[in-house]
């Protein structure tokens, strides 16, 4: 309980007043170290908890006006082409300070951010209340998170799974492929669970979506050793189900997936038909085509060809049911064969 503790104005307001004469330094070209992300999240988790805390430790009024007073200050003294307008000055001054701090908070989730998705363990925590005070400074808009944060992760998505996406198509198989792209896709939802907005959700999907499926699908479908005629002919039904389940997110994904599912039961078709047409014919020739088949049941040859068709078709219909979750697209497929 001992670290539940309300934050006295008077301390807190010492570790703003170190980072605004930092800041201060950073402005005027002195000497100074830039701010690390240890020093950034602090600041913030500072100024959140002072700001969220029960009265009669809620400081929020009373850190305005110190920010101002301090601002205001710097200003009247530092930007002389402001000296005769204070009230501007202050203005400019404040902010001044709150770009500053939201594009190295910004900065620094990001780089949080990109660290978590190669597998380190980040704080998150601590994100989920940075990005807490981007909403909060909205007062009930979502303005300042999506402009000032999610536009730029956003960005920041796209760019990271581009150059994933580029790499895995080249190296990778196509189950392997679509197994890290599923996997992916579920640790971006969950990182929308963890700490960003519910809202950018959709958005983030999408853009992990357009990059990682979109941009390579007809590559990964055609890859010669694994693709998904290959995936058919191997009888590969888990590998199958996936792609399914990937395609099926975006629009128009399943289209070239069921025109590969189309020409491959068609051509295992036209396998059984040329089959028992060479086997006909070569009886034929033996039997000087004296031997003439039941009116009613055809030769053995010609049974033999109708159970292999009904097998064929309901193998596949097998897939249509637990491959591709019985989508009216793959049973107009398999029908377009039958016909």
């Amino acid at each position: 309980m001992g670290d539940k503790r309300p934050l006295e104005l008077r301390e807190g307001w010492e570790i703003m007043q170190l980072g605004i004469n930092k800041l201060i330094r950073i402005l005027e070209g002195e000497p100074e170290e830039s701010f690390n992300a240890e020093e950034y999240m602090n600041l913030y988790t500072t100024i959140y908890n002072m700001c969220t805390q029960k009265p009669p430790h809620d400081y929020s009024e009373q850190l305005y006006v110190k920010y101002k007073e301090a601002f205001h200050l710097y200003t009247v003294e530092k930007i002389l082409c402001l000296a005769t307008h204070p009230a501007s000055a202050e203005r400019c001054g404040a902010a001044m300070f709150q770009s500053e701090m939201k594009k190295k908070a910004r900065e620094a989730v990001l780089r949080l951010v990109d660290k978590e998705r190669e597998g380190e363990l980040v704080d998150r925590a601590l994100i989920k209340n940075i990005l807490g005070i981007f909403i909060e400074v909205g007062m009930g808009s979502m303005d300042c998170y999506e402009r000032d944060f999610e536009e730029s992760l956003l960005a920041e998505t796209g760019a990271y799974y581009q150059r994933k996406a580029a790499l895995w198509i080249e190296q990778d198989s196509c189950p392997e492929y679509m197994v890290k792209a599923e996997e992916h896709l579920r640790l971006e939802e969950e990182r929308v669970d963890n700490y960003l907005h519910s809202s950018s959700k959709p958005r983030l999907l999408k853009e992990v979506e357009l990059e990682v499926l979109s941009v390579h699908q007809t590559a990964l479908l055609q890859k010669e050793f694994s693709g998904c005629a290959v995936l058919l002919r191997d009888d590969k039904t888990e590998d199958l189900a996936r792609m399914y389940r990937l395609y099926n997110r975006i629009r128009g994904g399943l289209d070239p997936v069921a025109e590969v599912f189309r020409s491959h039961v068609e051509a295992e078709g036209s396998k059984l038909v040329k089959a028992v047409t060479e086997e006909l014919e070569s009886k034929k020739e033996k039997d000087g085509a004296k031997a003439a088949p039941s009116k009613d049941t055809g030769t053995p040859v010609e049974q033999q060809f109708v159970r292999s068709l009904l097998d064929l078709h309901d193998k596949y219909l097998a897939y249509v049911s637990t491959c591709f979750a019985n989508c009216s697209q793959f049973h107009k497929s398999l029908k377009v064969r039958q016909g």
